[in-house]
């Protein structure tokens, strides 16, 4: 009986701290970093100057208005590299094409007819997928992918 209640007892918190650390994630945005307005961001940084500074009104005022001018350009720049950073990437998705087909086209001198099916249909099934393809899959049906 004590063990029982034990038991729920540790499965009760345990349920209640993933919960909790799931409702802390929620904030957070694509990336995993929290996304905010150039606003709430200078907001935040005057809120931390005016405090260990001990800056007046007047101060906290243009101190508030230069911290929005920047933090909409680093939010402008940061926006802008990762687009950078997927166009590079889409670059080198092209560049890489006909060394891919290249592969393909020579592997399917190797496969036996059944195989190179086989392969296709692994093909078609690998896309539209993320980066991972099927290694996230568990149980039979990931063993099966792996073989």
């Amino acid at each position: 009986m004590k063990l029982s209640r034990k038991l729920i007892s540790a499965v009760a918190f345990l349920f209640i701290l993933t919960v909790s650390v799931s409702a802390q994630r929620g904030e957070r945005g694509p990336r995993g970093d929290k996304e905010r307005s150039p606003e709430k961001t200078a907001e935040r940084q005057t809120a931390r100057l005016v405090e260990d500074l001990g800056l007046d009104e007047a101060q906290a005022a243009k101190v508030q208005a230069l911290n929005t001018t920047y933090a909409e350009k680093t939010i402008a720049a940061r926006k802008a590299a990762r687009e950078e950073e997927t166009a590079q990437r889409e670059k080198m998705k092209e560049q890489l094409k006909p060394l891919r087909d290249a592969q393909e086209a020579e592997l399917m001198k190797i496969l036996t007819p059944e195989q190179a099916e086989k392969f296709a249909e692994m093909k078609a099934n690998r896309e539209g997928k993320g980066r991972r393809g099927s290694k996230g899959k568990k149980g039979k049906e990931g063993r099966k992918l792996r073989k």
